[in-house]
């Protein structure tokens, strides 16, 4: 929030919404790490190799992927038009659902006061600040998320005996059988579906995601943003390389006695907030500084959006309603109450998330509805000339419409129980004695 005391330094729309176009090269690709990965890294990526193995290794192809898309093709439109324009306020609400339920395993705090005093926090940041202010709140947090999630994976392969004994265990548990070409429409994963959905995940966060623009749009020059590029896309494959280890190192402690099998657990977004807690052998702190990195996680995501489409909404709706005379301090303030009521509309649809599937499995759903279309748009504009409103109109229709009848009819059918994804082998036979009789 320092920034939004500095007298003078939020008065322009240009100042809050680019930061005055003078961000160093670091602090961006720290934010977009942050931004573009968030609690998806820290808790839910470590639950799918957990529970379904070491596939979402092939989710780094993707990042570098997108990231050389973003150099090559779409940041020299992007960074010449300005052009800012996109959606993301499903991502948000996602991920801080999944920040807290992890959270609520350290903090005795129930689940909605929880939600309403993180989303009132970022909230506050985010108006008061800009992007000047989110940009280096991210960089802070990249920085928790980067330090713990380390750690993490460094104490667990030491409690578990070792990289030796974490591999053995985890390729008797079928967590290494990441070469997997099922052509099964009804599977959860397989080595080729994995690719095809990391490759377009990523070009849709990574190149025509509103935040991510906004930020390569905040730099000096075209040269450093080309630099970004290519260096956020490294940053995030690292992060998901280690993300995927924690989760498979983590089996190999639990191999025997799994923590929601045996009822540990409520749910199982929160075994790795489990497991850090229960961790054995971890330095004073850890568990604080793990629960920091998953706080910094969501604040980023969420300020990202809400600083990113509080100005989309004002130059799309707002703006055409008012006074060519408005000044920058009536637009500015008009900005900021439309950043105040996203954060109200995600603290609000946080309340009703309940998804059974879990919540990684619902992220990729909702996101996808939204980001095949914005893909398409874009996609369309930057690499096909002649392009125009009406075959752009039809197209997107038509990817709506059938993106949606089959993510919903697909979400429909995991809650109905008529699709149900079977994980790998997970057991109870080394639980303690008392706890095999309460089951």
């Amino acid at each position: 929030m320092y920034y939004g005391f500095k007298k003078g330094k939020n008065n322009t729309i240009e100042e809050y919404l680019f930061a005055g176009r003078n961000i160093p090269v670091v602090p961006v690709i720290l934010s977009n790490m942050a931004s573009n990965i968030s609690t998806v890294a820290l808790v839910l990526l470590p639950v799918e190799a957990y529970y379904y193995g070491g596939q979402m290794l092939f989710t780094s192809l993707g990042e570098i992927l997108s990231s050389l898309m973003m150099y090559f093709f779409y940041l020299p439109v992007f960074y010449e038009l300005k052009y800012t324009s996109i959606f993301e306020i499903v991502y948000a609400l996602i991920i801080m659902y999944a920040a807290i339920l992890a959270i609520i395993k350290a903090v005795p705090l129930p689940f909605y006061v929880l939600s309403s005093l993180v989303c009132l926090l970022c909230t506050t940041y985010t108006v008061m600040g800009g992007l000047r202010g989110v940009v280096w709140s991210d960089t802070i947090q990249a920085l928790f998320m980067y330090l713990s999630i380390i750690a993490i994976i460094a104490i667990t392969v030491s409690n578990a005996g070792g990289v030796t004994k974490v591999i053995d265990t985890a390729n008797k548990g079928g967590r290494l059988d990441i070469l997997n070409f099922d052509p099964s429409p009804f599977s959860r994963y397989s080595s080729w579906s994995i690719c095809l959905s990391a490759g377009f995940f990523s070009i849709y966060n990574n190149c025509v995601n509103t935040g991510i623009i906004q930020r390569y749009l905040s730099l000096p020059t075209y040269s450093k943003a080309k630099m970004v590029a290519l260096c956020t896309g490294l940053a995030n494959s690292f992060i998901v390389f280690i993300s995927v280890m924690v989760g498979i190192s983590v089996y190999s402690l639990y191999h025997n006695c799994d923590p929601f099998l045996s009822k540990e657990l409520d749910n199982i977004d929160q075994l790795i907030p489990h497991h850090v807690i229960k961790l054995d052998n971890k330095p004073p702190g850890l568990a604080g500084l793990y629960f920091a990195g998953i706080l910094s996680a969501a604040l980023s995501s969420l300020s990202t959006m809400m600083n990113s489409l509080s100005g989309i909404l004002f130059d799309d709706f707002v703006k055409p309603l008012l006074s060519p005379e408005c000044s920058n301090k009536q637009s500015n303030a008009w900005i900021k109450s439309i950043a105040v009521a996203l954060g109200l509309i995600v603290t609000l649809g946080i309340f009703g998330l309940n998804p059974s599937a879990g919540t990684f499995h619902l992220y990729r759903t909702l996101t996808s509805l939204t980001g095949g279309l914005i893909i398409f748009v874009f996609a369309f504009g930057v690499f096909y000339r002649k392009a125009n409103v009406k075959s752009v109109v039809i197209g997107a229709l038509a990817g709506v419409i059938t993106s949606t009848w089959l993510g919903v009819g697909s979400q429909n059918a995991v809650e109905s129980g008529k699709i149900k994804y079977i994980t790998k082998i997970v057991s109870i036979e080394g639980c303690p004695a008392n706890l095999s009789q309460v089951l």
